[in-house]
């Protein structure tokens, strides 16, 4: 129903989207994550402009967890992935939102213990390696070019 919805319809449903995520606990909400993550990139049928408004939906959900969501961020980091390189621009600028939102979310550490620090640095640095590669080999960059920025990047 939220991809079928006109233009006129995304403020009021993304205002109804950050109401029902607004101070909630974060464990009652992976339903509602499942069902957005589930209509918005899981289903190819959809055409780019209901994508990229579930998208939208997505991200507005996710922006009113903040840190509270890392489980969650972690989740949609591996599920953006394969659709980084979208056809069309628009479902890809939601995308880069979406994923600037689970980096910043991820950034704040040291509310978590080391090991739990560990393993999401290590997921965010794999996902930074994979999106630089997609990006330079598009570019018709080397793979040694490639390996430099990454390294560059991570130091």
């Amino acid at each position: 129903a939220w991809a079928a919805g006109s233009n006129e319809c995304l403020s009021p449903w993304s205002a109804a989207v950050r109401y029902f995520v607004y101070d909630r606990d974060v464990r009652r909400l992976y339903p509602l994550f499942d069902v957005l993550l589930i209509n918005t990139l899981g289903d190819e049928t959809m055409s780019p402009f209901a994508q990229a408004r579930a998208l939208l939906f997505l991200q507005t959900a996710f922006d009113e967890l903040s840190w509270r969501g890392t489980e969650i961020a972690l989740a949609l980091l591996d599920r953006c992935q394969g659709h980084m390189a979208h056809q069309y621009k628009l479902v890809r600028e939601r995308l880069a939102r979406l994923v600037h939102s689970c980096m910043r979310s991820l950034w704040t550490l040291s509310q978590v213990g080391a090991a739990q620090a560990a393993a999401q640095s290590a997921k965010t640095v794999h996902f930074v390696q994979m999106l630089v590669t997609s990006i330079t080999k598009d570019a018709g960059a080397t793979d040694e070019v490639t390996k430099q920025l990454v390294a560059r990047r991570l130091k």
